[in-house]
């Protein structure tokens, strides 16, 4: 046997060596490689369960949202709707506590008083399903579901008076003959109001010293169901109560010694909001609003103002004149509360400034609270 031919077994045997080490080698490899695409294929489920779970939820959210803005728009809700959105549909239910036969609020009494204007709201969010929950076998289907209880804050406001003023010993600055005061109830176009005529203004306790300020030929400027100038004694008014009622559901807050122009809610279409300036407010330029503006401080008007609605002012007012005609169609509160030093006027009028008593505008103004969530419980 030569050289070669002993060499070749040899060679033979090597190979088989090597492709059996190979072979060998390869197993944890593929063993890896396969528990690589395990994971990764869980980790791709696990990512579509919570992407579907995910989007379940938002298009629960989304719907318990869309009711509560129905309810907002409407002071009601009841029934049921549907809603497409982010792929999936939700399910929504409205119903008012009040009427439903049930002791909603756990006092022992059923559709008692306190569940009026409280209302509750299921929202089912569901993808790959119809809005009922019926689903494909062959798709994964999720779901989820948002409870609400909200309420809706209304107010009833009627006064004896388009203006009030605190303080019998107030003083007050009329200027010029171009303003008008009036207790006539009158609707925001300018027509005859449901209401009963009133005072233009009621004074808590004795009139007398605010009428005395008045000039001979002003009081036929301030009107009502009295002999002109329509000034007469009310009840009093506490500023705390309304600023304890309104003050924390003010969605417009203004810090002391502001100055503002623009639109406080919407004027056009009778959508109030609640306004709080919680010191002193000059409002200039052009300015319409609806619904209630509270101010802490003194109130300074100048320029165009439009408002429906009412005013409630814990220091002194001041129209100023020029920049336009100022209106307010409801009523306004003044408290006339002076800061230390010598007294300035409660009340100031220059310009064309008109206050009608408006029932049609506190109407506007006890719709201002909007909705209150009293609970929101998602799962």
């Amino acid at each position: 046997m030569n050289a070669c031919e002993t060499r070749r077994p040899k060679l033979a045997s090597e190979r088989g060596a090597i492709s059996i080490l190979v072979v060998v080698a390869a197993v944890p490899l593929l063993v890896a490689i396969g528990a690589l695409l395990t994971v990764s294929v869980a980790h791709h489920d696990q990512c579509e369960q919570e992407l579907g779970r995910t989007t379940a939820a938002i298009t629960s959210f989304t719907g318990a949202q869309d009711a509560l803005d129905r309810l907002e728009q409407a002071r009601t809700l009841n029934g049921e709707f549907d809603l497409t959105v982010n792929g999936g549909t939700a399910h929504v239910r409205g119903t008012p506590w009040l009427g439903d036969g049930i002791d909603e609020d756990k006092n022992g009494l059923v559709d008692d008083a306190k569940e009026k204007n409280v209302f509750s709201i299921r929202s089912d969010g569901w993808l790959n399903a119809l809005a009922g929950g019926e689903s494909n076998p062959a798709v994964r289907s999720y779901h989820a579901v948002t409870n609400v209880v909200a309420e809706v804050t209304d107010f009833e406001f009627s006064f004896g008076q388009a203006i009030y003023i605190d303080d019998p010993a107030a003083k007050i600055d009329l200027n010029g003959g171009a303003f008008e005061l009036s207790g006539n109830d009158e609707n925001l176009d300018g027509s005859k109001g449901p209401g009963a005529a009133r005072a233009a203004v009621g004074v808590n306790g004795d009139p007398k010293g605010v009428i005395a300020q008045v000039s001979n030929n002003q009081k036929a400027h301030i009107v009502g169901n009295l002999p002109d100038p329509a000034i007469g004694q009310t009840d009093a008014l506490d500023w705390d109560h309304y600023l304890e009622m309104l003050g924390p559901l003010a969605s417009i807050q203004w810090d002391d010694g502001t100055s503002f122009s623009g639109t406080i809610g919407d004027y056009a279409n009778r959508k109030g909001v609640i306004a709080h300036a919680t010191g002193d407010l000059k409002v200039h330029g052009t300015t319409t609003g609806a619904g209630i503006l509270i101010v802490d401080g003194d109130l300074e008007i100048d320029g165009h103002f439009e408002f429906a609605g009412l005013i409630l002012v814990h220091g002194n007012v001041s129209f100023q004149g020029g920049g336009g005609a100022k209106e307010l169609y409801g009523a306004m509160l003044l408290w006339g509360k002076d800061p230390p030093g010598p007294p300035i006027e409660d009340l100031e009028i220059n310009g064309t400034v008109q206050i009608e008593y408006s029932s049609q505008g506190l109407d506007i103004a006890s719709t201002s609270g909007g909705v209150r969530v009293l609970s929101w419980r998602e799962q």
